[in-house]
């Protein structure tokens, strides 16, 4: 008979697990050692080769305009002169005879107010002055005539 004394079963250990450590030790020395080669690669590769030279140049925007150009600048028009214009009476607006910016001359005629309202008022304060001066007329007779 043979000695089974000597065989053993250890209780932690998972069942079949010792089956398989030499192949999966060996699959990661394998891995490992591949990239330890493709490092090793790449590393020599930068060393032999050197420094790369590199070149620098600076690069601006330009539109096809500026390249004749010899001064280019931005901003707003403003004119030299400037009016404003008002009328004294109030009123509608009948006619506008120029636009905004516009270029006039002394003399132009700009814009016409309805004055249907302006002359019937100027109508009854020249018959407010004719009954005044009739009245003043009238005033020596009437004394006449109560003495």
């Amino acid at each position: 008979m043979e000695d089974y004394s000597k065989l053993r079963i250890d209780p932690g250990a998972k069942p079949g697990a010792h089956a398989l450590r030499k192949p999966v030790r060996a699959m990661y020395l394998a891995a490992g050692a591949i990239i330890i080669a493709i490092l090793a690669t790449l590393m020599g590769k930068a060393w032999l080769d050197g420094a790369v030279s590199v070149k620098v140049a600076m690069v601006s925007s330009t539109f096809p305009a500026q390249a004749h150009t010899l001064f280019n600048a931005t901003g707003y028009v403003v004119p030299q002169r400037k009016a404003d214009v008002a009328s004294k009476a109030t009123g509608r607006l009948e006619s506008l005879h120029v636009e905004e910016g516009s270029r006039v001359i002394v003399g132009q005629v700009l814009a016409r107010l309805e004055n249907r309202d302006l002359l019937a008022s100027r109508n009854r304060a020249a018959a407010n002055v004719d009954v005044a001066r009739a009245q003043v007329n009238e005033a020596p007779r009437r004394l006449m005539n109560r003495v």
